[in-house]
């Protein structure tokens, strides 16, 4: 330790310098403050990976507008019903013919002995198919808009639509087969069989074409992903 006036070697601890008299201050370092950080790592923006499989496809917006764009086509534009491979219509026309025709149709169920059954299949059928469609379009707006919601409920009332379409046709072809087999009684045992095949032959399974089991399909597709989406 050293005297601050001259410069001489003093005693530890001595309040003054036996050279010079000079005072000596002590200089004591001001204690150092510890300062704990607590380090919070920010939130990380990359995938981890967890999302997989129906889940990712889920959460890919573009992936469920592909599925309402097709789910629209199906529907529309490839064949609706597929009469004994022979002839076929698609959606779009079936529309057409229904909103061309409902008037007719009306007036020949009011005139004719139309069975209760039939009546009931026939507008099952309509208001079905009217959904059905409609429907689609709602599931493609649904994914262009992101809104889950939208979606959900349009595929849901889709696919109910499709299985009261489906329960129409069923009621009016068995209405039909009992009023042709009634008809065919009055003829001979073989007219009755080959009547009864090609009618067994006639099932809403065979009736319906691709465009109804693609859209069917593709309902229940929509579905899941919106079951499975994590976003809101």
């Amino acid at each position: 330790m050293f005297c601050p006036n001259c410069g001489h070697e003093v005693q530890e601890g001595a309040a003054f310098c036996s050279e010079c008299g000079g005072k000596i201050v002590t200089m004591q370092a001001a204690p150092v403050e510890q300062v704990s950080e607590t380090y919070t790592a920010p939130a990380s923006t990359v995938s981890t990976g967890s999302e997989t499989g129906l889940t990712a496809y889920a959460n890919n917006r573009n992936i469920r507008i592909g599925v309402a764009i097709a789910l629209v086509a199906c529907i529309f534009f490839l064949p609706f019903f597929s009469i004994m491979g022979v002839y076929s219509i698609n959606g779009f026309d079936m529309i057409k013919l229904l909103f061309d025709g409902f008037e007719n149709i009306s007036q020949t169920m009011d005139m004719a002995d139309v069975p209760t059954e039939a009546t009931i299949g026939i507008y099952a059928f309509i208001i079905g198919l009217i959904i059905f469609m409609i429907t689609s379009v709602c599931v493609l707006l649904g994914a262009v808009k992101n809104s889950s919601s939208m979606e959900r409920k349009s595929a849901l009332l889709g696919l109910i639509s499709g299985i009261a379409l489906f329960v129409g046709i069923y009621l009016v072809l068995n209405a039909v087969k009992d009023a042709a087999m009634d008809t065919m009684g009055y003829m001979g045992s073989d007219v009755q069989m080959g009547a009864s095949t090609v009618l067994s032959m006639i099932s809403p399974f065979k009736l319906l074409g691709t465009g109804y089991w693609g859209g069917i399909i593709l309902y229940a597709v929509s579905l899941v992903l919106n079951k499975k989406r994590t976003n809101a």
